[in-house]
């Protein structure tokens, strides 16, 4: 099956989940070559990141400090492929009524 044929909510997901994943690896990778310390050379890998929003929600909420290490960028990268395919549906909804 080739991208064009894919439906707009999966291209919409895989855009929106693909997008983040790309950041949470440039930002691990960052992590990786100046040492686990997080520092000031890695932060805008973050904040310009789709991660950005999650943030706030993982420092503040202490039942969030339990989950495992990566929990916090798996569940980012789901959630914005919901995101991403929910645009994508809507898109497909729009098209689909002209």
């Amino acid at each position: 099956m080739k991208w064009k044929q894919f439906p707009y909510w999966l291209k919409g997901g895989v855009i929106g989940g693909g997008v983040t994943l790309v950041s949470v690896i440039l930002f691990y990778s960052c992590l990786l070559f100046v040492g686990w310390q997080v520092n000031f050379v890695c932060l805008p890998f973050l904040f310009v990141s789709p991660m950005f929003p999650f943030i706030d929600l993982f420092d503040n909420n202490p039942f969030l400090h339990t989950l495992p290490r990566f929990s916090f960028e798996v569940l980012g990268i789901i959630i914005w492929f919901i995101i991403g395919a929910l645009i994508g549906a809507f898109v497909d909804y729009i098209k689909s009524r002209k």
